[in-house]
This record gives structure tokens, C-alpha cells and sequence, in this order.
């Protein structure tokens, strides 16, 4: 008889968590049909405008880029390679007469990673003004951090593990001495702009599609140990009615 209600307390715990998952893949189907609407939208505002835009607005800002001091984000992959995403400083003028130069982070895409690890891929720039188009990037959850402490090199780039505007504009007072204003959040440079890499964000995450897919493999397994289970109290009360009617 306990082996009999084991069984039941396994089949429970394992069909719940079948369907919980199943139901954990429809909810990042979900978000994924978000994100890529929000990568996709018309929306323009000018770079004045920063403060209103949301996920996904597409700013067009004229400025240079800081290309001698740029930071490469780290444990970036692309079709099984690993690389950084070069995170450029681009100093639009002061929007306002009274206004301070504003500073956006631009992340360029993906560059391939050096087999040494001590040699950093050197991110070539135009020194002059530039006109580019950015789109907006603020996650709705805060990336998974093993630890609170960059990759401070002494040296640039600096070799870093997350976006963090505070960190940013700490070094880049230390380097130049200006004083800005740094945009809190990350921009995506739009493939075809100056100065754009590789766009792996585009493909390096799972489509709606594939998310529905897995939810119906876990729902779909959740059905086969019902099945199972159900079969096996069929065959149990059978084989007890023909033991009770040998008695």
C-alpha cells in the first residue's frame, strides 16, 4: 500500500510540474511577441526626447562617438561563438542652451573574442560628427549577476560583465573630466548605421514560436503520465478483483 500512494505523490508531482512549465513557456511566448513588437515599432522620437522614450523606440541622434573610451560587455555569443558587445559612448551636444552634452551608450552588436583572452578586439570609429539611428533597450528583469564587481582593467576597454550606467559614467568622469549627462538606459545600434557590428540580440533569442512548441511537449508529456498512471490503477484494480474472486 505505500508503494501505491508513492506512486501516486511521484505522478502528482511530476504531471503539476508539467503543467506549470507548459504554462511558464506560454508566458515567455508571450513576452518574446512583446519584445520583438517593441523592436519593431515605428516609433521616433529626437534625441531631446529621451527621457519620454520607452522599450523600443527608435531615437535618431547627431553627435561623435568617445571611441577611446569604450567598454566591451562580456560572454557574448553568435552561431556558437564567443565575443563581446562593444558599448560606445556617443556625446550628443547640449540640447538646450543651458544644457549639459547628454551621453548615450550605444551597443554596436557583436565582435568575435580573441583565443587569448588578454587581447581586446580594438573597435575602429569615426572621429567626426555623426547622424545615427538607436533603438531603446530597458529589460524588464535585471540581467543574473554572479557578482557586483566589473572587470575594472586599468587600461581601455574595459572589459565589463553588465550594463551599469552608474559604472559608466563613474569611468567616463575619471577618463575625460567633462561633465554630461549619461542616459540611464542602453540603445541598440540599427544594422546599416555607422558603426554597427554584428546584430546577434536578433538571433540569439528563442521565437514565440519555439517557446509554444516546448509548452506543448510539457503538456503533452503531463497527458502521457496521466495516461500511464491511469492504466496502471486499471490494471491494479483488475488484477485485485481476480485475486478476490479466486478467494
Amino acid at each position: 500500500m505505500t508503494k501505491f500512494y508513492f506512486f501516486i505523490a511521484l505522478i502528482t508531482i511530476f504531471v503539476c510540474l508539467s503543467i506549470r512549465l507548459g504554462i511558464w513557456q506560454l508566458e515567455r511566448a508571450e513576452e518574446k511577441r512583446l519584445l520583438l513588437k517593441q523592436a519593431t515599432t515605428d516609433v521616433q522620437l529626437s534625441a531631446s526626447d529621451w527621457q519620454d522614450a520607452e522599450n523600443g523606440t527608435l531615437l535618431t541622434l547627431r553627435g561623435r562617438y568617445k571611441h577611446d573610451t569604450y567598454f566591451l560587455l562580456d560572454n557574448q555569443s553568435y552561431q556558437g561563438s564567443v565575443g563581446y558587445s562593444p558599448i560606445v559612448p556617443f556625446m550628443v551636444e547640449a540640447l538646450t542652451p543651458t544644457s549639459e552634452p547628454v551621453v548615450f551608450m550605444v551597443n554596436l552588436g557583436w565582435v568575435k573574442a580573441n583565443i587569448d583572452r588578454s587581447v581586446l578586439p580594438e573597435i575602429v570609429l569615426p572621429s567626426g560628427e555623426v547622424k545615427v539611428k538607436v533603438r531603446v533597450y530597458q529589460p524588464d528583469k535585471d540581467v543574473f549577476r554572479l557578482s557586483d564587481k566589473q572587470y575594472d582593467n586599468i587600461d581601455w576597454p574595459k572589459r565589463i560583465q553588465y550594463f551599469s550606467g552608474e559604472y559608466f559614467a563613474e569611468q567616463l568622469a575619471k577618463k575625460t573630466g567633462l561633465k554630461t549627462v549619461l542616459v540611464p538606459y542602453q540603445v541598440r545600434i540599427e544594422q546599416g548605421e555607422i558603426g554597427a557590428r554584428i546584430a546577434h540580440w536578433a538571433s540569439s533569442s528563442m521565437t514565440p514560436e519555439k517557446h509554444q512548441a516546448y509548452a506543448v511537449q510539457w503538456f503533452t508529456l503531463s497527458v502521457f503520465l496521466l495516461l500511464c498512471s491511469g492504466f496502471y490503477f486499471y490494471q491494479q484494480r483488475k488484477g485485485h478483483k481476480k485475486e478476490q474472486g479466486k478467494d
